[in-house]
């Protein structure tokens, strides 16, 4: 919901401006929400702060989900992203981790068990960022990340299985308002 809502609002902020190039800001503040594509990402709001220079940023997010009646699942995360123009735009390389809380109610016939875990999740991302003179930007990424810890049962089942190697890769797409 709270997603919906900023993204209405940021949508809001660009019909006024009908601005498309890229604007050389010195703002050093954004707030947004991370939009997912393909699986993998969590729709999370955001906050970040750029350094003096504009070359670098750094983003704390926050994020609740429960995709199932039994599951939920709420964490945050840290990432510093470098730009290679040395300006709030352009192309950037980041690292971040994020740490989730997941809960799962598991219920069988036999068994009736609350799991409680954290998973953590080191990550780099590599993206893009195009900034508009009225604050809006956009922000594809692709995001490789690798998941310490599993959601396990006493009897073996599991919840939120990832891939043998425990790497995932996935695409996002950021949407800030720039201030």
């Amino acid at each position: 919901m709270w997603n919906t809502f900023l993204v209405i609002i940021l949508i809001g902020f660009t019909i006024p401006g009908n601005s498309f190039a890229q604007a050389d800001s010195t703002k050093k503040h954004l707030i947004g929400s991370d939009l997912s594509i393909i699986s993998g990402n969590i729709p999370s709001i955001h906050y970040g702060i750029f350094n003096k220079r504009q070359s670098r940023e750094f983003t704390l997010r926050g994020y609740f989900l429960k995709p199932e009646k039994d599951l939920s699942v709420y964490g945050g995360g840290l990432t510093l992203r470098h730009y290679m123009r040395k300006t709030a735009k352009g192309m950037y390389l980041a690292l971040g981790i994020d740490i989730n809380r997941v809960k799962w109610n598991y219920r069988t016939a036999t068994l009736t068990e609350d799991v409680q875990t954290v998973l953590i999740y080191p990550k780099i991302e590599h993206g893009y960022r195009w900034s508009f003179e009225n604050g809006l930007s956009l922000v594809p990424n692709l995001t490789l990340d690798y998941q310490v810890g599993e959601v396990k049962a006493r009897d073996g089942n599991q919840k939120l299985e990832r891939p043998e190697s425990n790497y995932s890769l996935s695409f996002g797409m950021d949407i800030d308002f720039l201030f």
